[in-house]
């Protein structure tokens, strides 16, 4: 299975375990990194849903993680996907999107095209 194709699975498993449509991940993720699982802001933000690491801290202490690399695919997506139902509601909707980044009109244009 080549890359995208593992990072696609990713997305869409971790999105239906947790009850979120997978376009709203991936549109999330379009936003914030460009599908670049080495995107690091200047802020510290780190991998494709660029996570601050206080806030993985967080995350894995509420989920019961011990070990994480945010610039895994998975653990990024994952820990990215549970920040944002337990957070920001979990259902796409404008209000609910702009609690993880307020860049709403780039997040709602990169949904559509996904759509």
């Amino acid at each position: 299975m080549s890359e995208k194709e593992n990072l696609a699975n990713t997305i869409i498993a971790e999105s239906l375990a947790l009850g979120v449509n997978p376009l709203t991940i991936a549109s999330m993720i379009d936003v914030e990194s460009k599908f670049r699982t080495d995107a690091k802001s200047s802020f510290g933000a780190t991998g494709l849903m660029q996570i601050m690491p206080s806030t993985a801290k967080s995350i894995a202490e509420e989920m019961g993680i011990t070990e994480y690399d945010l610039t895994n695919y998975k653990d990024n997506i994952k820990m990215g996907t549970y920040y944002y139902v337990v957070n920001c509601v979990g259902a796409w909707s404008h209000n609910n999107i702009t609690q993880y980044n307020p860049k709403t009109g780039k997040l709602l244009s990169a949904y559509r095209d996904w759509e």
